[in-house]
């Protein structure tokens, strides 16, 4: 995403700046957005192991020893439900503007 600004250090400040690049009022990190993503997919009843796939955190314990599973099938599917969620509320926030 970043191009040559891949180490956590170079994503972590371009990514603290994007707020006022996009000149919004209130700041907003990167991790606001990861965050923002964990809840909206779990109040869309996206199981909680799919979402912490999709963040790619760690699995701890025996699922993270024993369960090798990718659950590609579940995380199209849950990608397909919040780019639906996020069009809706553009064509929301369009009718808004009229």
């Amino acid at each position: 995403m970043l191009g040559q600004l891949k180490s956590p250090e170079s994503v972590s400040v371009y990514g603290g700046k994007i707020w006022e690049k996009l000149q919004h009022e209130k700041k907003w990190t990167l991790h606001d957005l990861r965050r923002t993503l964990a809840t909206r997919l779990n109040d869309l009843g996206i199981p909680p192991h799919v979402v912490e796939h999709l963040l790619e955190h760690s699995v701890s314990g025996v699922a993270g020893i024993y369960n090798r599973g990718h659950y590609i099938n579940e995380k199209k599917v849950a990608l397909d439900k919040w780019l639906y969620e996020l069009q809706g509320e553009a064509v929301v926030e369009s009718e808004k503007a009229l």
